[in-house]
């Protein structure tokens, strides 16, 4: 339970942070190499996991 409130604060706090960062008029900001790239790294390990717990 410890472990699962922790992510789901995380999540929030990001969430917090990228609609306050919306809120100021600058969404544009948010779509950057290095975000698209984390970002398709991201999904990359979750793909990538997904076969260890099959397997």
């Amino acid at each position: 339970m410890l472990f699962l409130s922790i992510g789901a604060g995380a999540i929030f706090d990001v969430s917090f942070d990228i609609l306050q960062h919306m809120a100021k008029g600058k969404w544009l900001e948010i779509f950057t190499v290095t975000n698209a790239l984390g970002f398709l790294a991201g999904l990359l390990v979750m793909y990538v996991t997904g076969f260890l717990v099959v397997g």
